[in-house]
């Protein structure tokens, strides 16, 4: 790790996991509501989406855009389909490019992850061990410990 950088882990979830959980309907609607949020640099981009959740600041805003406010619901709707389904929270986190090269999360990405206060690294909680138990498969896993990437501090 460089001088600056936070070591970082994530808890993955796969896309097509989400997928599965959320049903293809409420996934494709946040892709399709994403997209039209994000067609216009000028007025959205992954950095202002990212922003806002580090600031708890996802929310519908009468002076924003539709295509913004169309994408809180679709978020909305999707972390509330995960949590009704699995008991755990699910969060996105953008990859910004600041990371190092040891970082095993791509530059420039959105991944889905639940927060470490929902899985623990040595035991899973139950939730987290019943969510691994139905969607995870002998090939792989629902939940990706330990992926890491690096936060400049």
């Amino acid at each position: 790790m460089s001088m600056g950088n936070i070591e970082s882990y994530l808890h993955v979830v796969p896309e097509n996991i989400v997928k599965k959980v959320v049903g293809k309907k409420i996934y494709d609607a946040y892709q399709a509501a994403y997209k039209a949020a994000t067609s216009d640099p000028s007025e959205c981009t992954d950095d202002d989406i990212k922003e806002a959740m580090d600031n708890d600041n996802l929310v519908h805003d009468d002076d924003a855009s539709e295509a913004w406010n169309t994408f809180v619901e679709a978020y909305d709707r999707i972390s509330d389909k995960f949590k009704e389904k699995t008991g755990l929270t699910l969060c996105a986190e953008y990859t910004d490019g600041d990371g190092d090269c040891y970082d095993d999360l791509r530059d420039h990405q959105w991944y889905w992850y639940i927060p470490d206060s929902q899985v623990i690294i040595e035991q899973l909680t139950p939730a987290a061990a019943e969510f691994q138990k139905k969607y995870g498969t002998k090939k792989s896993s629902a939940i990706e410990l330990n992926q890491r990437f690096s936060r400049f501090g």
